[in-house]
């Protein structure tokens, strides 16, 4: 699944970033494979996307968080 697939509240491990162009940026987000984010507002009509990742939140558009595979963590709270 990818990361704009999250539902509000849920958390995932990021696996992987399918864009290369992208890969770059989401490294210098901390975005790497292997962190818990949790996904905390989702704008309408596939306005930008509010992850939490540690002490930090990070903005991205839709399609930027299509390109960020990730693992649904179920039953996860913090």
């Amino acid at each position: 699944m990818t990361a704009d697939k999250l539902l509000k509240g849920g958390f995932a491990l990021i696996e992987s970033i399918i864009e290369p162009d992208l890969s770059q940026y989401c490294q210098d987000l901390g975005l790497l494979p292997g962190k818990k984010v949790q996904l905390l507002h989702k704008a309408p009509f596939g306005g930008p996307m509010a992850f939490q990742l540690g002490n930090t939140t990070i903005s991205l558009r839709k399609d930027e968080a299509k390109n960020i595979k990730v693992r649904a963590l179920a039953g996860e709270e913090n």
